[in-house]
């Protein structure tokens, strides 16, 4: 069982409280080889603007759909997901965001260089870690939004984030122009209005991980 960090959150990032009303759970997730990405494709998620792109390690989608249900229950909340990708669902680690290709490495590289590393490291093969349930919140409108995701952890995407780095500075890229470091992965479950992002939600252990909810993992 995964014991509970602190709450500290660094950069004014949410952190989650959990409400006195929501009794503790322990949700099952069963990831004996469910979350395996080896079993997906890789998917090159382009389009015609550089914010169009996106490098991602494709997961499983069922074992994700299975939890979202656990927490409806749980919560008595209807949550929503991605499906911009597929209207049916998925379930995706995000490895280089739209903002940071388009606003930084996109001055330097091509979608195929990226994706070229992405194909020669395997990612699809990558080591997937779970660190357990995550949650963030923000007001909007008025209302409490809140997301849920699963913290996860891989060398390799690190290793793959690494490696653009390097051919980013090789190519002239100023080396403090983007931090490959920076990095908090993690899978998507699903959210109450949309997804919250950075600065709402640093979706790392430290900051996010929510003691309502023990991720069990088999």
């Amino acid at each position: 069982m995964i014991a509970a960090p602190g709450s500290e959150s660094p950069q004014g990032a949410t952190t989650v409280t959990p409400p006195d009303a929501v009794a503790t759970v322990a949700l099952q997730l069963h990831l004996a080889g469910s979350l395996d990405p080896s079993t997906e494709p890789f998917v090159s998620h382009t389009g015609p603007s550089a914010s169009d792109y996106v490098l991602a390690l494709n997961v499983p989608y069922a074992p994700i759909q299975a939890l979202r249900a656990d927490l409806e229950r749980a919560l008595a909340l209807r949550l929503d997901h991605q499906k911009s990708w597929d209207p049916r669902g998925e379930a995706h680690v995000t490895t280089i965001t739209p903002p940071e290709f388009a606003d930084v490495l996109s001055q330097q590289l091509s979608v195929d260089e990226i994706d070229a590393i992405a194909r020669t490291e395997d990612i699809q093969s990558s080591d997937l870690v779970v660190l357990g349930l995550g949650s963030g919140r923000k007001e909007i409108e008025g209302r409490t939004e809140e997301t849920f995701f699963v913290i996860v952890d891989s060398m390799r995407l690190r290793r793959i984030r690494l490696e653009v780095w390097q051919l980013f500075v090789r190519k002239g890229g100023a080396a403090e122009a983007w931090d490959p470091t920076w990095f908090f992965p993690h899978v998507t479950v699903g959210y109450t209005l949309r997804d919250l992002h950075e600065p709402d939600v640093m979706k790392n252990v430290r900051s996010s991980y929510d003691p309502r909810f023990r991720l069990e993992v088999r």
